[in-house]
C-alpha cells in the first residue's frame, strides 16, 4: 500500500495572498523550486519544477486547478532498486477568521502514492522533511516577506 504524507499549515495571511504563491509558476519558484518551475494552469497541464544543484526533480501533469482553492500534480519518481515510484500531490487552500478577526489561510499538503517498499524508506523520509522545509518557507514569506531558502547557517 503506498505511503501518504499529510501537512496542515495555518498562515497568518488572507487566502488571496498565499494563492497567489501557488497560481503560476513564477509564485512557485519564489518559495518552493530554487531554479523555477513551469506550470500550466489547467487540468491535464506540464508541471516542471527545478531545484538548485540538480537537474530537474519533477515533472509530470496538472491533476487539480481550482484558482484560489487547490493546486494538484502528479509525478513520476523514477525507480529505486527496480521499484518505480509515482506521487500524487495537492495543495488545499481554505480561509478562517481568527478571533481577534484577522484571516488565516489554511494550507493543506498531501502527497500520496509514496510506494511502501522498503527501498523507499529514506525517500519518504527525506520528502516529508522537505515538505516540513519548504512549506515553513511559505510561511514565512507570506507572514514576514523572508524567504528561508535564503537562510544562511554556519556551524
Amino acid at each position: 500500500m503506498p505511503r501518504t504524507i499529510k501537512k496542515l499549515y495555518h498562515i497568518k495571511a488572507p487566502l488571496h495572498r498565499v494563492w497567489r504563491y501557488f497560481q503560476d509558476g513564477n509564485g512557485l519558484s519564489s518559495w518552493f523550486s530554487e531554479r523555477g518551475t513551469l506550470l500550466e494552469t489547467h487540468v491535464g497541464g506540464r508541471i516542471a519544477i527545478y531545484f538548485a544543484g540538480i537537474n530537474e526533480i519533477g515533472h509530470g501533469r496538472v491533476t487539480d486547478y481550482v484558482p484560489g482553492k487547490a493546486l494538484g500534480f502528479n509525478w513520476n519518481l523514477g525507480a529505486i532498486n527496480g521499484v518505480e515510484g509515482h506521487s500524487n500531490v495537492k495543495f488545499e487552500l481554505s480561509e478562517e477568521i481568527a478571533a481577534n478577526g484577522k484571516p488565516i489561510t489554511l494550507v493543506q499538503l498531501t502527497d500520496l502514492g509514496i510506494p511502501s517498499d522498503p527501498a523507499w524508506a529514506n525517500y519518504y523520509t527525506d520528502v516529508s522533511a522537505g515538505w516540513t522545509y519548504y512549506l515553513m518557507s511559505l510561511k514565512s514569506v507570506c507572514e514576514t516577506g523572508y524567504d528561508l531558502r535564503d537562510l544562511q547557517v554556519q556551524c
